[in-house]
């Protein structure tokens, strides 16, 4: 009987920490590792525009940054992948920023992979301004 008990507390507890458990500590530390980097790459990205292209960027917020993942084909980079839903204008502001900073990096970066595809992430619920999204 107690091993049975014991099987069970250690199936349930399995459970209950898979990352598929959006209320598992694990997840949320992930999303929260996400977020933040979503927010870092906003803030670096918004350091390197000029005053005119910030006005042209005023509104992105964090949530409309790239999706990173380890690269499954080179372990030492990372794959990139933009939401679908992000207008032209706002990719080539990123791109120009991206392009100053690097420039400017005195430090070697992981490789970077642009996907061909876009994250299936959906647009969200916040108003976005008109000119940085796009409808999909």
């Amino acid at each position: 009987m107690q091993d049975a008990a014991a099987n069970r507390y250690w199936t349930e507890r399995e459970k209950h920490r898979s990352l598929d458990n959006p209320d598992t500590s694990s997840a949320r530390d992930a999303q929260r590792r996400r977020r933040r980097r979503q927010r870092q790459a906003l803030a670096s990205r918004l350091k390197e525009l000029t005053s005119e292209e910030k006005l042209r960027f005023t509104g992105a917020t964090g949530d409309m940054m790239s999706d990173v993942e380890t690269d499954p084909e080179d372990p030492s980079g990372f794959l990139v992948t933009s939401p679908r839903w992000r207008s032209s204008e706002l990719e080539d502001l990123i791109k120009v920023a991206d392009q100053r900073r690097r420039a400017k990096r005195t430090h070697r970066e992981k490789r970077r992979r642009q996907n061909e595809k876009h994250s299936a992430r959906p647009l969200p619920p916040q108003p976005y301004p008109a000119h940085l999204t796009v409808d999909v």
